[in-house]
């Protein structure tokens, strides 16, 4: 590991309101049939995401009702969600990790690490550890370890992180 780059955990970068990783909403039932609707609130699945984006206008709708009844779990695909999003909501099987300090940690790099050997690694032994289907809680992703440069006047800043993550690996998607 490069001297200016230390790892930390989930937890720890939540604790200082770096990062904040949750999954969707917890309601009590997943949404009925009848309470999807061609016009009403975007629900993304993992089939609404492809090559790193979220397919927003393809994505199923589902009325005011059904918003706050989604519940499943399991581990899925990772996508970027833009600035612009439209209101959507998400099953508990997808977990956001948010950014919540841009200057500490740059959205780019934490999508392009979380196509890291480093993070897959982590990911993959967790998944199976449930009886059920594959599943990493919130809780076990909050002790995964994550990379970034410290915070000093000669490390890199994070977006030339993210630059430079994203030049060695290839997997940043645009801003």
């Amino acid at each position: 590991m490069r001297s200016e780059w230390q790892e930390y955990r989930v937890r720890e970068l939540q604790e200082i309101a770096q990062l904040r990783v949750e999954d969707g909403n917890h309601g009590e039932y997943r949404p009925r049939r009848d309470e999807f609707c061609e016009e009403g609130t975007v629900f993304i699945r993992a089939s609404d995401m492809d090559r790193g984006q979220v397919l927003f206008d393809s994505a199923s709708k589902i009325n005011g009702t059904a918003v706050a009844r989604i519940h499943k779990g399991t581990v899925g695909k990772l996508a970027m969600v833009p600035l612009d999003a439209p209101p959507f909501v998400y099953p508990p099987q997808t977990t956001f990790w948010r950014s919540l300090d841009p200057d500490a940690i740059d959205h780019r790099y934490l999508y392009a690490y979380m196509h890291s050997p480093h993070f897959r690694q982590q990911l993959n032994s967790r998944k199976g550890e449930t009886d059920m289907a594959d599943y990493v809680s919130p809780t076990a992703q909050r002790e995964f370890r994550v990379l970034l440069p410290t915070l000093q006047t000669n490390a890199p800043s994070p977006t030339s992180s993210a630059r430079w993550y994203c030049g060695s690996h290839g997997n940043c998607p645009s801003a």
